[in-house]
């Protein structure tokens, strides 16, 4: 009886979570996560418990003449992308007295995928009374570039269940790049934008709310 209660208890305690997907994507949605906006093929969650956690994922088009394939990214490539992500996140603050960090830059396997990584810490205490932390991954396939943004109040390791759980249940619907992708001057370009949205989307509307 005690064996059975223990086990009870132990279930009550997991995180239940609901399957989101659309033509897109796939992944799990905590409960206590509700969708607070679609728009522009950005999607956009927060947490009731913590409203200071929001995951948002952004899909854009990937030119069907010049795929860029994240696959094809080399430690040069890795060290520019970092100095131009934060630069130019940066040069969309420069209104609000911010300066964001982008660091860990690296390509990663994630869900048997390729992927360029990176963590943004935001020192936003004296505007919204804390300091704020991303994690993001980006992706490209045959048609579309995805960009996955979690955003905290602390900093962000696999210890906390809504980030590790959306992000290991995350699918992307559509095909690999069979083709060998490249990459051209314009290759800040086609990530940045998906970036951009990603992790200004959740501060910015921190921001304007505690003004």
């Amino acid at each position: 009886m005690k064996k059975a209660l223990i086990i009870f208890l132990l279930l009550l305690s997991f995180n239940k979570v609901y399957a989101y997907e659309n033509k897109y994507f796939k992944l799990d949605i905590p409960e206590d996560f509700k969708e607070e906006e679609i728009n522009s093929n950005t999607y956009k969650w927060i947490s009731t418990k913590n409203s200071h956690e929001y995951l948002i994922i952004t899909v854009s088009n990937n030119s069907a003449t010049n795929k860029h394939n994240v696959k094809d990214y080399n430690s040069n490539d890795i060290k520019n992308y970092e100095e131009y992500m934060e630069k130019e996140i940066n040069n969309q603050l420069k209104d609000y007295n911010l300066k964001v960090d982008v660091t860990n830059v690296r390509k990663e396997k994630i869900n048997d995928l390729d992927s360029i990584t990176y963590d943004v810490f935001w020192p936003t205490k004296e505007s919204i009374l804390y300091d704020t932390y991303q994690k993001g991954y980006s992706f490209t396939t045959d048609k579309y570039v995805y960009v996955y943004t979690f955003t905290s109040d602390k900093q962000i390791t696999n210890e906390n269940v809504n980030y590790k759980k959306t992000l290991d249940s995350l699918e992307l619907l559509d095909t690999e790049i069979e083709e060998k992708g490249f990459l051209t001057e314009k290759w800040q370009q086609v990530l940045l934008v998906s970036v951009i949205f990603g992790t200004l989307g959740a501060i910015f509307s921190l921001i304007f709310r505690r003004k």
